[in-house]
């Protein structure tokens, strides 16, 4: 009988053995679940961060684009800046022509004015000289 027990014993070791196996699987299958689980959840975060990131890529290409249209303007900008400032130049020395021929036209002006004035004042003592004489004769 001692052999029988002594089977009996191996008999029971051994089921309890593949028990504790079977309790450590279904641990192991549900922490293998778990682990799937994550990796998916995993999965849909980086799927998200990849659409984040396309989105980014294309908000970056919109503003790459937005700040070429801005430098195009800008040397638009500047082109019409200089061309200002070449016609601000025309102007100031058409402007300063057109000062100085007013400038001279005003000196002949002047010079004529006192030729006027000087005759006429001469004129004017003719004038009384003449009626000075004029009435000497009269009376």
């Amino acid at each position: 009988m001692s052999d029988f027990n002594r089977m009996e014993e191996m008999l029971s070791t051994l089921i309890t053995m593949v028990g504790g196996m079977r309790e450590d699987m279904n641990e192991m299958r549900g922490d293998i679940n778990e682990m799937r689980e994550d990796i998916n959840e995993l999965k849909v975060e980086q799927a998200k961060m990849r659409d984040d990131i396309n989105e980014l890529k294309v908000e970056q290409a919109k503003m790459r684009d937005d700040i070429n249209e801005l430098k195009v303007e800008q040397a638009k900008m500047r082109e019409d800046i200089n061309e200002l400032k070449v016609e601000q130049g025309k102007i100031r020395t058409e402007n300063e022509t057109k000062h100085k021929e007013i400038m001279n036209m005003l000196h002949v002006i002047k010079a004529e004015q006192d030729y006027v004035w000087d005759k006429t004042v001469h004129n004017e003592r003719d004038i009384v000289k003449i009626r000075e004489e004029v009435r000497l004769l009269k009376e």
